[in-house]
């Protein structure tokens, strides 16, 4: 399998705690630019650090691998639970499938994500980091996590939403034919098949099929007794 060639020929990149790293130095990242942007009115490190597919070619080679560390957009809340959840998916993933399977498996995508950006001039681990919900889900699949902090679902269906949130984001792109989001998707959801296999999305269409099939069998018990 190409998975077992991967970890192979990759074994080396064993990084322990990666996403630990990834999401401190992140979070370094926003709060310096957070302060500079109070300050001078615009951002810092983040125009230092993100994908620029000219400014690498002449000379700027770091873009092509700092971009991983820029935060997400958004007010400190958000950030705040980005870091959060990518800290618990990370590392719950690291003891669940191992450090060398994981760190492939991440670098991998980045990998993949630098190939697009310099086909596209795009490149954003964005929806890399939102597969590792699909990869928790594929291996935990029976676990329980609160959503939103107080709706106790199954991670299978943590990872269905997800699914949605690609697919709603696929629907944008192609209106706005904007496809090197619908390319760098594609290759996150093919790293993730890599490595995880098929399993996870037939899970996620037999539990919708069930529920389907439950919600019918309710619908015509509440029809009978109305009867």
């Amino acid at each position: 399998m190409l998975r077992f060639k991967l970890e192979k020929h990759l074994s080396f990149f064993r990084i322990p705690n990666l996403m630990f790293i990834i999401v401190v130095i992140s979070s370094f990242v926003y709060v310096v630019d957070a302060i500079f942007l109070v300050q001078n009115g615009r951002f810092f490190l983040r125009s230092m650090l993100n994908f620029n597919k000219i400014l690498i070619l002449n000379g700027q080679y770091w873009r092509a691998l700092t971009f991983i560390f820029l935060p997400f957009n958004g007010n400190i809340v958000m950030v705040g639970l980005e870091a959060y959840f990518l800290h618990f998916l990370g590392t719950s993933l690291e003891v669940s499938i191992g450090e060398v399977r994981f760190t492939t498996f991440y670098i991998t995508g980045i990998i993949l994500n630098i190939i697009v950006g310099f086909l596209t001039g795009f490149a954003d681990v964005r929806f890399l980091n939102m597969t590792l919900f699909f990869a928790f889900s594929s291996v935990n699949p029976n676990r329980k996590m609160l959503l939103f902090y107080f709706i106790p679902l199954n991670t299978i269906w943590i990872g269905a939403i997800n699914l949605v949130y690609f697919a709603f984001h696929i629907a944008v792109a192609l209106m706005r034919q904007d496809y090197k989001i619908i390319l760098a998707i594609v290759v996150s959801i093919v790293n993730f098949i890599i490595f995880f296999g098929t399993n996870f999305f037939k899970d996620v269409f037999y539990n919708l099929k069930i529920l389907q099939e439950n919600s019918k069998r309710m619908y015509r018990n509440g029809s009978y007794w109305n009867n």
